[in-house]
C-alpha cells in the first residue's frame, strides 16, 4: 500500500489558499485548474501595476492596485476575471518576462495563452501626497489599446481611488455594474492604511518567494489587527502565515496558525465563498502537515458551506474542493471514497465545459480504478 500511496502523491493536488482584506483571492501551491469563461461574458486579466516613481518606498502600491482590481472585478457577474496566480503561471511557463511590468506586446501574448478578451496593464505615480493611477485596456483580438482610464487623488483616499478605477474599467469595456455589485465593491474590510501597507507588503514578498520577509510584514499587520479586534481579517492573516510555514515545511508552526485561524473563523461574518475558501486553505495546510483527519474535516466544512449557499454560483470552487478531497482520500488508499468525490468533481467540470480539468479528473479516476483493481486480485 505504501507504493500506491507514493503514486498518489504524484497526482496534482490543487491547494486553495485564501487571504482577504479587500476580497483578495489567490490560489497557491501547484498550478491550479484553468478558469472557464462562459460564452458571452467579457474576460479580463490584470497585470502588475508599474511603479513610475524613481524610488521604491511605495512599491507595495503596485501589488495593492493589482490585487484590488483583480479581486473586486470578481463581484461583477457580467465579467469573468482570470485569477492573478493563473496569470503568473502563464508568464512563468512561457518565460514571457523577468520584470514586474508588462509591455503591450507581451500582454497580447499572455492574453492569447489565457484565451481572454482583455488584459489590463496599469501604472501609478506618487508625488508627495498626490497619487495618479492609469489602467490601459488592451484588446487581445485586435492587439491594440482599447481604452485608457485614469484616477487622481490624495494618498489618504487610496481605497476610494481603487473603487473609482474599477468602475471606470468596467465602463470602458461596456460592462454594467448592478447596485448590489457596487455596494460589495465599495465595502472595505479594513480602513487602516498602516494595516493595509503591512499586509500588502507581506503579500508582495510572498509573490517573490521572500517568505521570511512576508511573515515579518504579516505579523506587523496582525499586531494592529488583533488590537482592533478585527476577527475576520485576523482569521485570514493566520491562514496566510500558516500557508507560508507550510511552504517552508515548518509544519508545527503551520498548524499552530491553522488552530488560531479556526478559533476565530466561526465568528467571521462574510459571504459563504470567503468562508469556504478559508476552510479549504486550512485543509491544505493540514494535509501537507500529515494531519489527515483535520484536513478531511476542514474540506468537508468548506464543501458544506459552499453547497448550503443556494445563491452561490461558484461551481469551479465546488469542483476544486471535490477534486482535492478525491486526491486526499486516494493518498490514504480509500479509493472507493476517492472515486465518489472524483466523479462528482468530473460532473461539474463537464457541466461548465472545463475540458482541461475534465482530462485531469479522468486521469485520477483511471488511477483510482487501477488501484482498486489491484486490491481485488
Amino acid at each position: 500500500m505504501t507504493c500506491a500511496k507514493n503514486n498518489m502523491r504524484k497526482i496534482k493536488i490543487v491547494i486553495l489558499f485564501f487571504v482577504n482584506f479587500l476580497a483578495v483571492q489567490s490560489v497557491v501551491g501547484l498550478p491550479q485548474k484553468k478558469s472557464v469563461v462562459p460564452r458571452g461574458l467579457p474576460s479580463v486579466a490584470v497585470a502588475v501595476f508599474e511603479n513610475l516613481n524613481n524610488d521604491n518606498e511605495f512599491n507595495w502600491l503596485g501589488s495593492a492596485f493589482t490585487e484590488a482590481v483583480t479581486s473586486k472585478l470578481v463581484y461583477i457577474k457580467s465579467i469573468k476575471v482570470v485569477e492573478r496566480s493563473q496569470l503568473k503561471e502563464i508568464i512563468r511557463e512561457q518565460e514571457l518576462q523577468t520584470s514586474g511590468a508588462i509591455d503591450p506586446n507581451t500582454a497580447v501574448k499572455i492574453g492569447k495563452f489565457l484565451d481572454i478578451d482583455f488584459i489590463i496593464v496599469g501604472s501609478w505615480r506618487k508625488l508627495k501626497e498626490e497619487l495618479s493611477v492609469t489602467a490601459k485596456i488592451i484588446n487581445i483580438k485586435t492587439s491594440k489599446e482599447e481604452n485608457s482610464v485614469e484616477v487622481r487623488g490624495t494618498f489618504n483616499d487610496l481605497f476610494k481611488l481603487q473603487d473609482e478605477l474599477i468602475f471606470k474599467i468596467a465602463h470602458a469595456i461596456n460592462t454594467p455594474v448592478l447596485k448590489s455589485e457596487k455596494a460589495k465593491i465599495e465595502k472595505h474590510h479594513v480602513k487602516n492604511l498602516a494595516v493595509y501597507e503591512w499586509y500588502t507588503k507581506g503579500a508582495d514578498c510572498y509573490d517573490k518567494n521572500e517568505y521570511d520577509k512576508s511573515i515579518e510584514y504579516y505579523e506587523k499587520a496582525l499586531h494592529i489587527i488583533e488590537k482592533e479586534k478585527n476577527e475576520k481579517l485576523a482569521a485570514e492573516v493566520y491562514v496566510a502565515i500558516g500557508n507560508i510555514y507550510r511552504l517552508k515545511k515548518k509544519y508545527k508552526k503551520a498548524t499552530e496558525y491553522c488552530e488560531k485561524g479556526l478559533e476565530v473563523i466561526e465568528k467571521v461574518v462574510g459571504d459563504s465563498r470567503e468562508k469556504s475558501m478559508l476552510y479549504a486553505g486550512i485543509a491544505g495546510i493540514y494535509r501537507d502537515s500529515d494531519k489527515i483527519s483535520e484536513a478531511i474535516r476542514c474540506y468537508n466544512k468548506s464543501l458544506e458551506i459552499i453547497e448550503a449557499d443556494r445563491k452561490s454560483e461558484d461551481e469551479n470552487l465546488r469542483a476544486l474542493i471535490l477534486y482535492n478531497m478525491a486526491v486526499l482520500y486516494g493518498e490514504q488508499n480509500e479509493y472507493k471514497i476517492a472515486l465518489y468525490f472524483a466523479n462528482k468533481s468530473l460532473d461539474i467540470y463537464q457541466k461548465i465545459g472545463d475540458n482541461k480539468s475534465v482530462l485531469d479528473t479522468q486521469i485520477i479516476i483511471k488511477q483510482f480504478k487501477k488501484e482498486l483493481g489491484k486490491e481485488d486480485r
